[in-house]
């Protein structure tokens, strides 16, 4: 978002190099925020300005971001590496010897037998992906879905059960400024920490240098999808221990980028 912002002829063709913006993202986010903020305002002024005719007696409030936009921007000013979740959830990875390939197995032993959760599969119309039932403590999950994404499924459900004290604290910190903004990234922490169990981030990291970042390879040693791949390298950002850097889009067939990361 503030590489984007300075592309703007205002700031006379200034382009900062990556690690000048990752610098200023980590040590001065607030300065970041209000560059954003002031540039939103710019903009929307602008606008106003060129349509004065249409938009006469209307008001000029700024325009607030959308609570989808406070999430980009929230994974975009962490590097889209969240440390408190990455590193619980390696700490699980560890914990149930998950070293890549046939993991749906450990997960799913994990949660019948913490959690009392029994996985059970289904041939439901419609695109039922899954269905949890807290009552009856049973996961369905649908007899059509690809192995990666039925083992990604099981480390979400744990994402939800283990996770929760993390999750809450990083949207503490996070400083939202409505509910569905925090709602809308609990999903997004939740996800990120299903990747981050099944890709655990030192294996990862060390196959990945391994084998030259070649994303088929990854998914064949993992037993992850190219997406699942292509999405945790963008997150390989620890301190000390980075991975190239990556950036990740997800494009449907219409051309509309539906996800994105870098």
């Amino acid at each position: 978002a503030l590489r984007e912002a300075l592309k703007d002829p205002l700031f006379m063709n200034y382009e900062p190099g990556l690690q000048e913006l990752k610098l200023i993202a980590q040590n001065a986010p607030g300065f970041a925020h209000a560059l954003l903020r002031a540039h939103q305002a710019y903009r929307q002024n602008s606008e106003q300005l060129v349509q004065l005719d249409d938009r006469l007696g209307r008001g000029t409030a700024q325009v607030e971001r959308t609570p989808y936009e406070e999430v980009r921007d929230f994974f975009h000013f962490v590097d889209n590496y969240v440390a408190e979740i990455d590193l619980l959830a390696e700490e699980l990875a560890q914990e149930l010897e998950i070293e890549g390939g046939e993991t749906d197995g450990i997960l799913a032993a994990h949660l019948r037998n913490r959690y009392g959760i029994h996985i059970t599969r289904t041939a439901a119309a419609g695109g039922l992906i899954r269905h949890f039932d807290p009552v009856g403590k049973t996961l369905a999950l649908s007899s059509y879905m690809a192995a990666s994404t039925r083992c990604f499924q099981l480390a979400l459900q744990i994402a939800q059960l283990h996770a929760g004290p993390t999750v809450d604290r990083v949207l503490a910190g996070a400083g939202f400024r409505n509910t569905e903004a925090a709602e809308i990234c609990r999903i997004g922490l939740h996800n990120y920490f299903a990747a981050a169990l099944i890709l655990p981030y030192w294996q990862f990291h060390r196959a990945a240098q391994e084998l030259r970042h070649d994303l088929e390879l990854l998914a064949v040693r993992f037993g992850a999808s190219l997406e699942q791949v292509a999405h945790r390298l963008s997150t390989l950002q620890r301190p000390g221990m980075k991975g190239v850097p990556i950036f990740f889009a997800k494009i449907d067939r219409a051309g509309n980028i539906t996800k994105r990361h870098s």
